[in-house]
């Protein structure tokens, strides 16, 4: 043995090196031999066995009335309908230029107050007819009669809409 003798530096680096060698060999032997996920892997085959064997033998699902069931889920209309409704569309607005056009307003007028009325002449009546407050021309009403216009409203979809036509 090497008892009194000293070893080289050279010597005692190879001996040390060959001692960290052996011993990781060691340990990968160990390693290879007590595999820690064999526990793991049985269970898991077992688990596997089990479902193949519930598939093979489950005719409790192959029973089932999927047909029956799709049935009932399409007739409960409350869960087709969508969560937000969709915002209803506004009402167009009325064009009102277009239903005033070939309407014109005359300077001439007759009474005061209440029952001040004015010549409306229209594309179709070129004379034109007395119209006073109240009075429908094209489906509009008159609504106001001054010394410079009238102004003419119609209500749609609860809102009413206003145009001024002038006079002259």
């Amino acid at each position: 043995m090497l008892g009194k003798e000293q070893l080289s530096p050279g010597r005692t680096v190879t001996v040390t090196g060959g001692a960290i060698f052996l011993l990781l060999c060691g340990v990968l032997v160990w390693q290879i031999v007590d595999n820690p996920l064999e526990e793991q892997r049985e269970w898991l085959n077992a688990e596997l066995t089990a479902v193949r064997n519930a598939e093979r033998g489950g005719d409790e699902y192959r029973a089932a009335d999927f047909a029956g069931m799709e049935d009932a889920i399409r007739g409960k209309d409350q869960l087709w309908r969508p969560v937000v409704p969709e915002p209803e569309q506004a009402p167009p607005t009325p064009d009102l230029d277009a239903m005033l056009r070939g309407v014109s307003i005359t300077r001439e007028s007759m009474g005061s107050g209440d029952s001040l009325r004015v010549r409306v002449r229209t594309s179709g009546n070129r004379r034109g007819e007395w119209k006073g407050v109240g009075d429908q021309v094209n489906d509009l009403t008159i609504k106001e009669i001054t010394d410079s216009a009238v102004v003419f409203s119609l209500v749609s979809h609860g809102t009413e809409y206003t145009k001024e036509l002038s006079r002259g």
